[in-house]
């Protein structure tokens, strides 16, 4: 159980576009080193045509071998699942202009936002500012995080790290509140 990023297409989607985003983010996901989970989509079976992607964002804390468990620090955590959310965001802004799909985000269930014609709106904007400003941790602080919690994949496995996307906002906001809380 944990937070999760949902990502869901405004209208039906065509085969033949599905099949390019799902033939992508099989890509993306081979090559990226990961948080927590990946892209993955489905068909909602209530809507013909709807793409439904969910991606759990926060790691919290992992199994070990032997019965072990390591709890991860919260303002590592933030800033490692910011990334993710950064990362899955800029790749829907881009399907959505390349294959003119607009996606409803919600995040633990809750709507964030929304990307138009290849654009956030300013509501999933400010979720993305106050997610990024609940870390005072640096950006370039990632590669240590990765590396620090490399066991949360198997080390055959995993993915080289890659280098992340510059943030869809272009300016910070202070908040008081964590990112979880923000849009409540």
């Amino acid at each position: 159980m944990g937070v999760s990023v949902t990502y869901t297409s405004s209208h039906s989607v065509s085969p033949v576009v599905r099949g390019k985003i799902l033939a992508e983010g099989e890509v993306l996901n081979r090559s990226r080193d990961w948080w927590c989970e990946s892209f993955f989509f489905l068909e909602d079976r209530d809507r013909s045509g709807i793409l439904v992607g969910d991606t759990k964002i926060a790691l919290i804390g992992y199994s070990l071998p032997v019965g072990r468990y390591r709890e991860v620090d919260p303002d590592e955590e933030e800033l490692a699942g910011w990334a993710d959310v950064n990362f899955i965001l800029t790749q829907l802004c881009r399907w959505s202009s390349e294959f003119e799909i607009d996606w409803d985000i919600d995040v633990a269930g809750e709507p964030c936002g929304r990307i138009e014609a290849g654009k956030p709106d300013d509501k999933l904007l400010e979720f993305l500012r106050s997610f990024r400003d609940s870390s005072p941790l640096p950006v370039t602080d990632l590669p240590r995080i990765r590396q620090k919690y490399a066991d949360r994949n198997d080390p055959d496995t995993a993915p080289p790290t890659t280098t992340e996307p510059p943030p869809l906002h272009e300016q910070r906001i202070s908040t008081s509140k964590r990112w979880w809380q923000f849009w409540r």
